[in-house]
């Protein structure tokens, strides 16, 4: 991803769309920029059952039982409907990078500090991880709200 990023920055400078590939299309497209389309369908082709087995497995673990077939064909017609890789991407992040950094320790050390013994004499860090918390939703929201009104 970080060649794509560089590439398409000396290419086309500060001009550059969030999803590099789509600047290298039409009649300028060479070979080597078929071939790197290639290899990102690839990717997305060998990482797909991943990603769909382990959400899959949430929604199960979650009582949502979706039947298969619906579930594959509501995948299918986000794929189609989600023209604006960037957008996707800046809408993950939002979703996900904060709530890895900040919501989802925090929960973990309160979650220990019920349970344990040696987490109950950590009030400094459990008051830590409740800021965190509230911290990681916080940002967690106005992340996604930014994203979707700059879209």
């Amino acid at each position: 991803y970080a060649v794509f990023a560089w590439a398409g920055h000396v290419r086309f400078g500060d001009r550059v769309s969030g999803d590099v590939l789509i600047d290298y299309q039409g009649p300028s497209a060479g070979i080597g920029c078929m071939l790197m389309w290639l290899f990102m369908a690839l990717c997305l082709i060998c990482g797909y059952p991943v990603t769909y087995l382990s959400s899959q497995e949430s929604l199960y673990r979650l009582g949502l039982h979706v039947p298969t077939w619906i579930y594959v064909c509501l995948l299918m017609l986000g794929g189609i409907l989600i023209r604006n890789l960037s957008f996707f991407l800046a809408l993950e992040g939002s979703l996900l990078g904060v709530t890895v950094g900040f919501t989802l320790p925090g929960a973990m050390f309160v979650a220990l500090y019920y349970k344990t013994a040696w987490a109950r004499t950590q009030r400094s860090i459990m008051y830590f991880s409740w800021a965190s918390i509230i911290v990681g939703i916080f940002c967690t929201v106005v992340g996604v709200v930014s994203t979707c009104i700059t879209g």
